[in-house]
């Protein structure tokens, strides 16, 4: 849409006026073959730009030897077999900043087949209630308990769980009708108003241990002893923390983790400012790590801590010619002033979670840059402690700014929805 200059005698109001009668239009005369334009006098008086300094080039990423080789297996698979993602009633939940653009999507090998909840509604209507019946006895043969109520609006009941059983079984069709690899349900707008929610059916169909189903005409099982994975829209391609997996044979063992969580890999160089003793004494218990801001001004921005035992003590002779005459101009050496706290957090900071923890620190000259791994940021500094990946000697320690994070853009809703 183009911007509008309130110099102009064509009104924001007007010009919705306009493209409420354009649409109008196209519906009632879409079967006739006609065009129709609408007269306009608003010129595009600028451009958008957006901050990119969380997109970060794909061939400076970090990805072990490893993982290139079960990617690059995974690539070549799905370029010679393909794969379709069966999307119910794509951007109905309005997160279109996390959809995949067909023309980015297509070079994978992944497509997209643009499937309808109405589709999936009536196709459900069409499940017997023996099958249904079935599903719901195989939930209660392998330990699944329902706690059922009678008022339909307040609990939930067995019809609820019937009809959600009818979900299942049609999804799973048309998912087969449509050669699907993997499905979306979006719950949203009409879904909502005619089945209940769709989390029972979503759980099911993640797990190859799922109650058959069998195609309409009975001949065949599908997806036997297979997942068929589900996704919802804000996972096709948002900025997500991670991904919970598990091998596609395993089941749920009480107080076992067999579940694995996959993070994205961001990674940083940090200059090293000083350091912490280990709790034990006599080895490094961790890295202090900054970066440079607009000012030029070093931020303590978190610490590298997770080390083995050897590799600590092999860090104390890492570190020593870095002690030489590090307090002299440090950029971190106004730490023990109580004011200085109150600008920013210093790493001679009182814990905020334990006051008697011990924060004292060694300070380093800021010569030494190392990678680390991140998972994401809070304000200035990261959030969790960051991984060890290796030294930079080749890095300019003035060079490592905060420009160079990669961090998924947030939106204040409020803020979206109070613009203009």
């Amino acid at each position: 849409m183009a911007r509008i200059n309130q110099s102009n005698c064509v009104s924001v109001t007007r010009r919705r006026e306009l493209e409420l009668l354009l649409l109008l239009s196209v519906v009632l005369l879409g079967g006739c073959g006609k065009s129709i334009s609408v007269p306009s006098t608003v010129p595009v008086t600028g451009v958008v730009k957006h901050k990119t300094p969380h997109v970060k080039p794909l061939a400076k990423a970090a990805v072990p030897p490893r993982a290139q080789s079960v990617a690059k297996k995974i690539a070549a698979d799905l370029t010679r077999r393909k794969a379709i993602m069966g999307v119910f009633d794509e951007g109905c939940m309005g997160m279109f900043n996390a959809i995949i653009p067909d023309h980015l999507l297509h070079p994978t090998g992944v497509f997209k087949e643009r499937l309808s909840q109405s589709a999936l509604y009536y196709a459900s209507t069409q499940v017997s209630d023996r099958e249904a019946r079935e599903i719901y006895r195989w939930y209660t043969d392998h330990g699944m308990r329902f706690q059922i109520g009678h008022n339909e609006e307040r609990d939930l009941t067995e019809n609820q769980i019937l009809e959600q059983c009818k979900m299942y079984i049609a999804a799973m069709r048309i998912a087969d009708d449509f050669g699907c690899a993997t499905i979306g349900i979006q719950y949203q707008q009409g879904l909502k108003d005619l089945l209940p929610a769709s989390d029972l059916v979503e759980g099911t169909l993640n797990d190859s241990a799922r109650p058959p189903v069998r195609s309409a005409d009975g001949t065949r099982e599908l997806y036997a002893g297979e997942p068929l994975p589900h996704f919802n829209e804000v996972d096709e391609c948002a900025g997500l923390d991670g991904l919970i997996a598990k091998p596609g044979d395993g089941v749920y063992e009480p107080g076992v983790r067999t579940l694995y969580k996959i993070k994205h890999d961001r990674t940083a160089d940090c200059v090293v400012a000083g350091f912490r003793w280990h709790k034990s004494g006599g080895v490094i218990g961790s890295l202090l790590l900054g970066l440079y801001d607009e000012s030029g001004g070093l931020q303590h921005v978190g610490v590298s801590a997770s080390f083995p035992m050897k590799r600590r003590a092999e860090l104390v002779a890492e570190l020593e010619p870095y002690r030489t005459d590090a307090i002299e101009n440090h950029p971190w050496a106004e730490w023990a002033i109580a004011e200085a706290h109150e600008a920013g957090r210093l790493p001679g900071a009182v814990s905020r979670w334990n006051a008697k923890k011990d924060l004292s620190w060694q300070p380093l000259r800021p010569e030494l840059v190392v990678e680390v791994a991140y998972d994401h940021m809070q304000g200035n500094r990261f959030r969790h402690t960051a991984q060890f990946r290796r030294w930079r000697p080749d890095r300019d320690p003035r060079s490592c700014t905060y420009d160079q994070l990669e961090e998924p853009v947030n939106y204040d809703l409020a803020d979206v929805l109070g613009a203009g």
